[in-house]
């Protein structure tokens, strides 16, 4: 009796924990959009999925690379037996993978919308091993088979012997193609497409030397007419000390004319001699100064001394500077 109960509660142990196979993914397991694909490269991976069992097959299907997760989608398929095809997209990184697919939460709907969970056997596809090349010259052929990586038209072999970069066309960055290039770990200073629009280097040092000479020259001219503004201005104090001067020396001797013809003027006049010996006697005053005469006397002066000539001048100009500034910062305040 023992026997017939433990033999009736193992039969609906062991129904329950056997795999359907009715369902889940076909042989073929994972492909890809395109092969051979490059790092870099956007492709699609892709798988399929069947159902033969008389409800309809539900559930989550996640794609992995290295086992990491690329993408998870939602699945129904119906009971027609016939295989469904889904994919991710996927860009490429160089080195080695393995892509699969697995499919989880797997259940069972009928037609009243009943689920039920069941346990799939081929739940999760076979492994695909995939090592990503890298196409450096985009040629169709990835570097470990190409033997020209940069195709340039030098094998790699050839360029690790003579330094150049095997995965750069042009080494020095100038421009030039490595084969083509007569130098090429060191770069062309200009390319001929560059030389025709720029300047070359001997016109630039020709450039550079006249403007230096130019420089020269004005650092030259200012204080030559620096120096010949001033001789001017020397010149014309010294000249216009001289021209007061002369006026200096020659108006006492005005005077003195001046002063006989009023004697004789006087001589002239009937004076009676008693009118002339009353009289009281008095000195005779010099005559008073004029206001040109004192004017020329104090322009003189400031001439004839270089010191306060150009103290005065420096003085003058400081203050007309000084007012010229004033009102163009005037202006730029309004």
């Amino acid at each position: 009796m023992k026997k017939a109960i433990l033999v009736l509660l193992f039969i609906p142990l062991f129904a329950y924990s056997q795999q359907d196979q009715n369902a889940g993914f076909i042989p073929s397991g994972i492909w890809y959009s395109k092969d051979p694909f490059f790092a870099g490269d956007t492709i699609r991976i892709y798988t399929s999925l069947f159902n033969c069992n008389d409800e309809t097959l539900v559930g989550e299907l996640t794609f992995y690379d290295n086992g990491l997760k690329i993408s998870s989608l939602e699945f129904s398929l119906p009971n027609n037996c016939q295989a469904e095809i889904f994919s991710t997209k996927w860009t490429a990184k160089q080195g080695k993978h393995i892509i699969t697919a697995r499919i989880t939460k797997a259940e069972l709907v009928d037609k009243n919308g009943n689920k039920k969970p069941i346990s799939l056997k081929y739940y999760q596809t076979k492994e695909n091993a995939k090592e990503v090349d890298k196409d450096t010259d985009k040629d169709g052929l990835g570097d470990k088979q190409d033997k020209d990586d940069d195709n340039d038209g030098i094998s790699d072999e050839d360029e690790i012997k003579n330094g150049t970069d095997p995965k750069n066309p042009d080494t020095d960055g100038d421009g030039i193609n490595d084969k083509q290039d007569k130098d090429p770990l060191v770069p062309f200073v200009k390319t001929q497409k560059k030389q025709q629009k720029d300047i070359t280097k001997n016109e630039e040092k020709t450039i550079l030397n006249q403007a230096k000479e130019k420089t020269i020259q004005i650092a030259y001219q200012v204080p030559k007419k620096a120096v010949e503004t001033i001789k001017k201005i020397e010149n014309f104090r010294k000249n216009t000390a001289k021209t007061l001067n002369k006026k200096i020396k020659t108006e006492p001797k005005k005077q003195e004319t001046k002063d006989q013809k009023n004697k004789i003027q006087d001589s002239n006049i009937k004076i009676s001699k008693d009118s002339i010996l009353n009289a009281p006697q008095t000195e005779e005053k010099p005559p008073l100064p004029t206001i040109t005469s004192a004017f020329i006397k104090t322009a003189s002066y400031v001439f004839n001394s270089a010191l306060l000539f150009y103290s005065l001048l420096a003085t003058v100009l400081y203050f007309l500077f000084r007012t010229i500034i004033r009102k163009i910062t005037r202006k730029f305040k309004k």
